[in-house]
């Protein structure tokens, strides 16, 4: 053990021969790498809070603002649908895509928030979109 505390090295060793080709020794060469392995740890102590901040921006940023997108969606297709609307069924889809989009954003940070679990829950069926 150092002064400063552990160190951590790599030990080379190999034979030295005399003139008749006989090992009479054998040499080594220790490289202290300590300062490597610190800087390892840190560069991957870095990148996992900047993984982690990452998640938080999407789910804080995009997650809120798909589900808001969602709520909205849900509510236009219902709104189609109850005037019999041509293109309700594609409002469905749009609203199906949506609602699985929000639901699997859940993933993104562990999040298990009420309109995850029921997207329509979220938004008044009674809005007027004419």
């Amino acid at each position: 053990m150092q002064a400063d505390g552990p160190h951590t090295s790599i030990v080379s060793k190999f034979p030295l021969f005399d003139a008749d080709g006989r090992i009479y020794a054998v040499g080594g060469i220790v490289t202290d790498i300590t300062e490597r392995k610190r800087l390892e740890t840190e560069l991957l102590q870095i990148s996992e809070r900047e993984q982690r901040r990452i998640a938080q921006d999407l789910h804080d940023g995009l997650g809120q603002q798909l589900a808001g997108i969602s709520c909205l969606c849900n509510a236009l297709q219902a709104d189609l649908q109850s005037r019999s609307a041509p293109n309700a069924a594609d409002a469905a889809r749009i609203s199906r895509l949506l609602n699985a989009t929000v639901a699997n954003r859940a993933g993104w940070r562990g999040d298990s928030t009420r309109s995850r679990r029921n997207p329509a829950a979220c938004w008044p069926r009674s809005v007027n979109w004419r």
